[in-house]
């Protein structure tokens, strides 16, 4: 995990070769969710 501006941890996604999606969805998916819970809290 790395912090970001606003102190939320957040997973490093690799991008796939066309930029356009990640390699591992499971970890996007996981990212989204943790980030809406952050909104919502806040």
């Amino acid at each position: 995990y790395c912090r970001g501006v606003i102190d939320e941890p957040s997973i490093v996604l690799e991008p796939t070769h066309n930029k356009q999606s990640c390699v591992d969805e499971k970890e996007y998916h996981f990212l989204f969710k943790n980030m809406g819970e952050y909104i919502r809290e806040h």
